[in-house]
């Protein structure tokens, strides 16, 4: 079953909370609710995050790799943050570039690294 990661449910926009930080949290905190139904329904919980890749050219003015970098890795923190404790054999993380109907000309660069 699928749900939306707290990075993806972050783009609803920020009107409450003091900093994003806080922000991001509050929307991890609310989704692993619905994490661990799922889970606990002996479902496979599938986690979309869209924004992951997406929000890349989403940002005004476009930043630098190294800040996108930081900016994606404090929503996966966040992500890790949401389901800790639950079972990682029963989860599932999709990412994708988007479906709009369109070359991809703006997307940011899917990178290899070596281990």
């Amino acid at each position: 079953m699928t749900a939306v990661a707290p990075g993806s449910a972050y783009r609803v926009g920020n009107r409450y909370y003091k900093t994003d930080e806080e922000f991001l949290y509050a929307c991890a905190e609310v989704m692993r609710e619905e994490y661990k139904a799922i889970v606990e329904a002996e479902l496979i919980l599938q986690l979309d995050d869209p924004a992951t890749a997406t929000g890349w050219d989403m940002i005004t003015p476009e930043p630098s790799v190294e800040e996108y970098k930081k900016f994606t890795m404090a929503r996966i923190k966040v992500l890790n943050h949401a389901l800790r404790g639950l079972p990682p054999e029963r989860i599932r993380y999709h990412l994708c570039w988007g479906s709009w109907h369109g070359p991809h000309v703006t997307d940011i660069q899917c990178a290899t690294s070596s281990m």
